[in-house]
């Protein structure tokens, strides 16, 4: 999401963890898309399942995460202590890195394979 920023709450990432007893754990994730509906949809670079609290396996390369922004910003529950910076280059715009940063966030978003 564009022009979304997040402050760093007062929630630990461990905690966050074991809010979660069926769902997944997003690391990183395509450039993402959207259209004038509010719909969005990710494609994920990294990502794992989280059963129980606990982070098991690695999703295969191709799952997506699309949800509605609203809903996924409403559906925020927990935001982590944990910001960090990010920096990203694109193939097709090597001289234009994007700098993003955020917290760990706990929200529902559905995740689906392609």
């Amino acid at each position: 999401m564009r022009n979304v920023a997040f402050l760093p709450g007062n929630d630990h990432f461990a905690d966050m963890l074991d809010m979660v007893d069926n769902g997944y754990y997003l690391v990183s994730g395509t450039e993402p898309g959207g259209d004038y509906t509010g719909e969005f949809a990710v494609m994920i670079t990294e990502g794992y399942r989280v059963l129980g609290g606990a982070i098991c396996e690695q999703l295969p390369r191709g799952y997506v995460v699309w949800g509605c922004g609203v809903k996924y910003l409403t559906g925020i529950s927990m935001v982590g202590d944990d910001f960090e910076w990010f920096i990203d280059t694109f193939p097709d715009r090597p001289l234009a890195p994007q700098a993003f940063g955020a917290p760990s966030v706990l929200s529902r978003a559905m995740v689906e394979k392609l």
